[in-house]
């Protein structure tokens, strides 16, 4: 998709007046470029009629309640008077089978794709790694914990600083509910249409929202509730439940074209969903930069948005600037505040 902006940039300082500039700037230009598109993207009410409260969402809110345990296994282990949960343990959950290692198709792990399940069986044995470290406080190239200056807060990092609770919950957030909606959304209607309609309805539950999604923002998980925490800025909470709606009806109405409108639109919502947590999450840890416990959560949480765009080849932020960006939030102890207002120039340039 191609943006026009006709704004001039504008260099970016590095103080508090800075700050607050590139956040007003970066709010402005997501609003801005999502505007840009609303016709492409607009729906009818009477196309979007399609009631979502009769949908099965028992899959989705067994894989929610499974990686919400795994990642309080790993953030409440300085409270639980017990041995420190190793590898098999971290792994059981993701397997959701507690410790045993074998296949469970309910599981977190079977709803991986295959090139990811190495990398989430990786990130479980760091989990366990950091969790043995608990009790020792964090250094530069060695895991423990971090408290932030107030001291009422603990994070447990690794060697690079990088909070493993805070990084798995998104990565696996879009490894898992992304991946499989973008895939979803994507069955060819050649296929069975009752197996197009129940693959839509997954999709949608997913995306962890109510059936009656804007008007109830109770209970939202995961991408549901960083879409809504973005709203002031992209104000794509209607758009998002909209097009879902609207898709599902289209292929209860036969209507290919209103079909196609949809898959193409949730795909590029999501997508400026990720971005603009992304950008404000760098945005919170340049703020916070002296404060080492918030810099490396707040950063360790933009890594995992950033890592998020890799599963949408059609994200707004190409794959040169994911990788800058990526080189950044490699180590939170090493990257400077000047380097994390460069990753929001970058993204600035999103249109």
């Amino acid at each position: 998709m191609n943006y026009q902006d006709n704004q001039s940039k504008q260099p970016f300082g590095f103080g508090i007046a800075a700050l607050l500039l590139s956040s007003l700037l970066f709010s402005a230009m997501m609003h801005q470029s999502c505007k840009q598109e609303e016709t492409a993207y607009d729906f009818s009410s009477e196309g979007a009629a399609f009631d979502f409260s009769l949908v099965d969402r028992s899959v989705s809110l067994s894989l929610f309640e499974d990686l919400s345990r795994l990642i309080l296994a790993l953030k409440t282990v300085k409270e639980i008077d017990a041995p420190a949960p190793d590898y098999h343990h971290f792994y059981g959950l993701l397997r959701n089978q507690d410790g045993v290692s074998h296949e469970n198709e309910f599981g977190l792990y079977a709803f991986l794709q295959d090139a990811d399940q190495g990398t989430a069986q990786a990130l479980m044995q760091q989990m366990a790694e950091v969790a043995e470290r608990y009790a020792s406080p964090a250094l530069p190239g060695h895991s423990g914990f971090l408290t932030n200056e107030d001291g009422d807060k603990f994070y447990l990092v690794d060697e690079h600083g990088i909070e493993l609770a805070t990084y798995a919950e998104r990565w696996l957030s879009a490894a898992v509910f992304y991946q499989q909606a973008l895939q979803l959304i994507k069955t060819s209607e050649s296929v069975d249409l009752s197996d197009q309609k129940q693959n839509w309805e997954l999709a949608f539950s997913f995306f962890g929202v109510p059936a009656d999604f804007p008007d109830n923002t109770e209970g939202l998980r995961y991408w549901g509730k960083w879409c809504d925490d973005r709203e002031d800025e992209l104000h794509h909470n209607t758009a998002m439940i909209g097009h879902f709606a609207q898709g599902r009806a289209a292929l209860e109405q036969g209507d290919s074209e209103l079909l196609q409108s949809s898959k193409e639109a949730i795909p590029y919502f999501w997508d400026r969903i990720i971005l603009a947590n992304l950008g404000y999450q760098l945005l919170k840890a340049s703020e916070n930069y002296e404060d080492l416990g918030k810099r490396c959560r707040k950063l360790s949480m933009a890594r995992g948005f950033l890592h998020a765009l890799r599963y949408n080849p059609n994200s707004a932020l190409p794959l040169a600037q994911q990788h800058d960006i990526d080189l950044l939030l490699s180590n939170n102890y090493t990257a400077s505040r000047q380097g994390i207002m460069a990753a929001i120039d970058l993204l600035l340039e999103v249109r």
